[in-house]
């Protein structure tokens, strides 16, 4: 995979060398009728991954049969997209980091993630998580998790920090040209 993105490149040279090992890592450049192609990708090398894992290597609470799918990249990149799209052919469930991060911290969310979501996820627990600014604001709704959730797909910028990598099964970069990326954050923020 190309690392022209220094971000990129910075979570993988921080990662362990263990977990580094197990991980599939993918640099997806391409939109449309490809992104399937991809998620099936995703998809085998995710079942590939947690069933070949050395003894020790992922936390033990975790079942064989759960897969944690980390998605990240720059703002605009089309991380929501894939894992929209992944989720569309998996019936996977998709968490995203800008729920978490709301009114709370734009980059100190991930105690939130693992303690809220993904420990009571991989111990077979539904999850059904309001963070505290959602009370705080009045927001509706929760971050939610049903069981049985054999793929977990977390997504947003950041989801693929060293110590959240370490509990995935893949992690991903969603890399787009900084333009379109560009172009694609206003659309969206400013609609």
């Amino acid at each position: 995979h190309d690392l022209t993105d220094p971000y990129f490149a910075a979570i993988a040279d921080g990662m362990s060398r263990a977990a580094a090992d197990r991980h599939l890592f993918l640099t997806l450049a391409t939109t449309g009728n490809r992104l399937d192609q991809l998620a099936d990708v995703v998809l085998t090398g995710a079942a590939a991954r947690s069933e070949t894992d050395p003894a020790g290597a992922r936390p033990a609470e975790a079942a064989t049969t759960s897969r944690l799918v980390l998605v990240d990249g720059r703002g605009g990149s089309g991380k929501s997209t894939f894992a929209a799209r992944l989720a569309a052919r998996s019936g996977a469930t998709v968490v995203r980091t800008d729920d978490l991060s709301w009114q709370h911290h734009p980059i100190e969310w991930d105690d939130l993630l693992v303690h809220e979501v993904i420990q009571p996820w991989r111990a077979g627990r539904p999850v059904r998580f309001r963070p505290p600014a959602w009370d705080a604001r009045g927001r509706e709704g929760a971050v939610t998790v049903p069981v049985p959730c054999p793929l977990l797909v977390v997504e947003g910028v950041g989801a693929a920090r060293r110590g959240l990598a370490e509990l995935a099964d893949v992690v991903i970069w969603v890399q787009s040209d900084l333009d379109v990326a560009r172009t694609r954050g206003i659309a969206r923020d400013v609609e």
